[in-house]
């Protein structure tokens, strides 16, 4: 396996990661693929594998098989394949309508995933048609607070268009794109002037 920097942490996160979007799963009853029920021992076996091959970056999302994904990663890194890796996983922008719901979302996410803390926490789908419920939510606030606090321990954002996202005065990021998809880890100079970012905890990200 080869292995890359990733920015400014200590970290050497495999060429191959992987993704936990699109699983085995079973039949219903009407015969067909149902992808709210993930074949636990094929995709089990799956990402053991590409552990056991030297990949060190796990992907999940809330919403991933119908909002299953999470729960088989926790079950899936059992007998010490947790420690071997890092997990990233995403909080789904467009649910959070009120204040709350993103520490409810979070919440929800790490009983999932039987964790305290996630490793890379993503916003996923940060694209401009979302931009401006992330900021009249407070989303990027608690995410810093998150942060702080210690249950998220790397800020992240995700989508299939924005690559880059330029510091302006403006209450929404301007955005680069690409055909595929991509992450970003906030710093100091993509995280637009509107979140109000904490240049001591900024520091702290990649």
């Amino acid at each position: 396996m080869q292995y890359r920097t990733f920015g400014k942490l200590d970290l050497r996160p495999s060429a191959l990661g992987f993704g936990a979007m699109r699983l085995p799963v079973l039949s219903g009853a009407d015969g067909k693929p149902d992808f709210e029920q993930i074949d636990y021992p094929q995709a089990t076996a799956m990402l053991r594998r590409a552990i056991d091959g030297g990949v060190n970056y796990v992907d999940a999302a809330y919403v991933y098989h119908g909002e299953t994904c999470e729960a088989w990663v926790a079950e899936a890194l059992k007998d010490g394949y947790r420690e071997k890796v890092k997990v990233a996983t995403k909080m789904p922008v467009w649910k959070v309508e009120k204040p709350g719901d993103f520490d409810r979302l979070l919440a929800t996410q790490l009983e999932r995933l039987q964790t305290d803390c996630i490793e890379f926490y993503l916003l996923h789908s940060l694209d401009e048609a979302h931009w401006k419920g992330v900021v009249e939510q407070g989303q990027l606030a608690a995410a810093e607070k998150a942060l702080a606090d210690g249950r998220i321990a790397h800020p992240a954002s995700a989508s299939t268009v924005p690559t880059t996202c330029s510091r302006r005065s403006s209450p929404r990021p301007t955005c680069g794109s690409s055909a595929r998809s991509s992450s970003t880890t906030w710093t100091r100079t993509t995280l637009p002037a509107a979140a109000g970012s904490s240049s001591q905890r900024a520091g702290n990200w990649a």
